[in-house]
């Protein structure tokens, strides 16, 4: 039976801005962000396709590409090329046997589902659970983490493609096909989906179904270090199975995944997030398993700047504001005027001639500004947190910093989270979380000699 051609459709970035004119426009959006000059043809497609009609012709199709490759759009299908039979879904275990039966339950149609022991003390209830599903098991003697287990998992592969589930995960009815359509576009390697908190119950479980961890929010769009989506948890991947010769590192225990998408992306492979799929991963069962599991993402920041030096800095200054900024600390608000002036003319020089050009200098200068002194509050708030605290009981000044940075990001988290919870209580535990992966990044830095963790990075 043949199957239909798919039907390409073209999603705009929600922040992307077009001007138009006479000429063409000028296109800009997308994290990092992207301006891109559009002749008339180009305007009159885009603006069609921003009604919903689809890509046609092979003219628009290298249009919308190039978009979808620069993050200011993402390019979707209604088919896929795949079906499930053609996926292979590896699934490590840690002990855990109930979770495990209640996420072997929700797979769905594939090609096989290997089950990877790794090392369980309760290995014939492991092995119990995985015949009733009809899963393949493989038995490993030492407990290698989850990087061993799932290599060991791959190594059992024989599709063309294979999906990474933990055992921990809860999945949606229908999660599978709803994402092969992503790998249609023969470059994607790698999609994933939303996860977020679910299962357990008590202040915790409340926290999580909004703030979880692993919840990289609404926004889909390409993958990459310094995009708007910087990884994917390895909860639930799918991936092109040639693509992964190399497998995740063993040598890590966290920060596996982020270290696999990035050796990827620097290969040429595209891996997309695909929010529209949503999955749930369970939350941590006690207070020092939840604090634990915070501070280990934290170490991970050090044994990734150690295999991919810059990538990882709490937040990133231009040079241009970083003048305008010192000009701001040391009263001298004429100054940083002046310098983001200077800047708004820079930039100008450097866009595309184009409707909105000047505009848009402009824009960019002051929100440039803008938006560093929320990243360096971010930062403040996180990673720099565990240094603040202390020199905020002897430092009037670092007191103030403190508190301000706390309170910026506790209310943009606030915004984007909608917690379910009381305020005061989201409150704490949002700074508790905070600070133990603080805690844990300067561990981590200090541990592997890597103060780029630690500090901003100037461009």
């Amino acid at each position: 039976m043949t199957r239909p051609a798919p039907v390409l459709t073209l999603e705009l970035d929600r922040a992307a801005r077009l001007h138009t004119g006479a000429r063409g426009g000028l296109l800009l959006g997308g994290q990092p962000l992207r301006v891109l000059r559009l002749n008339p043809t180009a305007v009159r497609a885009l603006q069609r396709w921003r009604t919903g009609a689809p890509v046609a012709g092979a003219t628009e199709l290298v249009l919308a590409r190039r978009l979808h490759d620069s993050g200011v759009a993402v390019l979707r299908a209604t088919t896929s090329r795949h079906t499930s039979a053609e996926v292979t879904v590896v699934v490590p275990v840690h002990e855990r046997a109930d979770e495990l039966d209640a996420c072997l339950a929700g797979i769905g149609p594939c090609a096989q589902v290997v089950v990877v022991d790794d090392a369980s003390r309760d290995a014939t209830g492991i092995a119990a659970v995985a015949s009733r599903h009809g899963a393949l098991l493989v038995r490993r003697n030492r407990n290698g983490g989850p990087s061993a287990a799932r290599n060991s998992g791959l190594a059992r592969v024989r599709t063309p493609l294979v999906a990474f589930v933990d055992s921990d995960v809860t999945l949606s009815p229908g999660w599978l096909g709803q994402l092969l359509p992503s790998l249609l576009d023969e470059r994607v390697s790698v999609v994933g989906p939303r996860v977020v908190g679910s299962g357990g119950r008590g202040v915790l479980a409340r926290y999580e179904q909004r703030s979880g961890p692993l919840d990289l929010g609404v926004s889909p769009g390409p993958v990459r270090s310094g995009a708007r989506t910087g990884h994917l948890p390895a909860a639930v991947l799918v991936c092109r199975t040639a693509s992964l010769a190399g497998g995740f590192d063993e040598h890590l225990r966290v920060a596996e995944d982020v270290d696999l998408l990035w050796r990827l992306d620097a290969g040429g492979h595209g891996i997309r997030y695909e929010p529209g799929v949503v999955v749930g991963h369970r939350t941590r069962a006690s207070w020092r398993a939840w604090l634990a599991q915070r501070h280990g993402y934290g170490r991970g920041a050090a044994e990734l700047d150690v295999r991919h030096p810059g990538s990882v800095a709490p937040a990133v200054v231009s040079r241009w504001t970083a003048t305008a900024l010192l000009a701001l600390a040391l009263g001298r608000p004429r100054w940083a005027a002046a310098s983001t002036g200077l800047a708004a003319a820079s930039l100008r020089g450097r866009l595309p001639v184009g409707p909105g050009r000047t505009h848009e200098a402009v824009r960019l200068a002051g929100a440039g500004l803008g938006w560093t002194l929320l990243g360096l509050a971010d930062a403040g708030g996180r990673p720099w947190l565990p240094v603040l605290l202390p020199a905020a009981f002897v430092s009037r000044r670092a007191r103030r910093l403190t508190v301000a940075a706390v309170a910026v990001r506790l209310l943009r988290q606030a915004h984007a989270d909608r917690p379910e919870l009381d305020l005061p209580r989201w409150a704490a535990l949002r700074v508790a979380e905070d600070l133990a992966y603080g805690t844990g990044v300067w561990r981590g830095a200090l541990a592997r000699r890597r103060p780029a963790v630690v500090l901003p990075r100037i461009t």
